[in-house]
């Protein structure tokens, strides 16, 4: 299962738009094989790089806020602001253990021009 929720809210201030948003991602736990693959464990005698691991349920919040006037924009935001450190995908294909783990917390500005 997996869901997305995002909210946004938009104002002019004085001759400036301005907007705050907020959202949430949610991944529950999933497996990297199927059932049919072993999974690891201590003492076990496994006879394929195939093995089965099971990802741990993942949630996500970010949110931004900013202004922008003609043609110019400021915005600051932040992704993963809880800094979650899961991993979301498991593998021992290569022989050897590798996980894919979740990018951690980012803080940025970004400023803008259109022409």
């Amino acid at each position: 299962m997996q869901f997305n929720f995002r909210v946004r809210y938009q104002w002019a201030i004085s001759s400036l738009n301005a907007f705050a948003q907020a959202g949430v991602t949610h991944t529950a736990h999933s497996y990297t094989q199927s059932s049919a693959n072993p999974s690891l464990s201590a003492g076990d005698n496994v006879s394929t790089t195939l093995l089965r691991f099971e990802n741990p349920p993942i949630t996500e919040y970010d949110a931004s806020v900013g202004v922008s006037k003609d043609a110019w924009s400021a915005e600051f935001y932040g992704q993963n602001l809880t800094n979650s450190n899961k991993s979301t995908y498991t593998s021992t294909n290569q022989f050897v253990l590798q996980e894919a783990i979740v990018r951690p917390r980012v803080l940025g500005v970004k400023l803008g021009y259109r022409f």
